[in-house]
């Protein structure tokens, strides 16, 4: 995350910032910290959920809800206000590829991740084989063989 000071200020701290500088927020680092998470290099699918459940607040880990340790949407006054909608997009489109599709990496499986500047990104050269289910307009619309849908 990267912001420009648009005029001169002084932070609560003390930093004085002068207009122009740009200040950088290392999110890459803070949401794989082991600070805020337990084995922040290893993937985990169920990260969040188990968080929601252990502390009894289904909502306070969820994907838009700004956080210390997950800054992907920012944070404050200024978190992304669009991250509602990107987040129902997110799942609408992951229900649809995994009604419809099957997926699986050509060769050994998973590929490295490729690093640029503070992303990190799936490895696009890595070829994947997508497979459309031959059923796959009954498992997302809910179809029936007699319907006219």
């Amino acid at each position: 995350m990267m912001r420009k000071a648009q005029k001169t200020c002084t932070l609560a701290d003390g930093t004085s910032l002068p207009q122009g500088r740009w200040v950088v927020v290392p999110a890459y680092s803070i949401n794989r910290s082991s600070q805020w998470h337990d084995e922040p290099e290893t993937f985990d699918a169920f990260r969040f959920s188990r968080l929601a459940e252990r502390d009894g607040f289904g909502n306070r880990h969820g994907i838009v809800i700004p956080g210390r340790g997950f800054l992907t949407f920012g944070i404050g006054k200024h978190a992304c206000p669009g991250r509602y909608f990107a987040a129902v997009e997110m799942k609408l489109l992951l229900a649809y590829l995994i009604c419809n599709y099957d997926f699986k990496f050509a060769g050994n499986g998973r590929r490295s991740d490729k690093f640029f500047l503070f992303s990190c990104s799936p490895d696009y050269g890595a070829p994947l084989i997508v497979k459309r289910r031959m059923d796959s307009s009954k498992a997302f619309l809910g179809t029936s063989e007699g319907s006219n849908a």
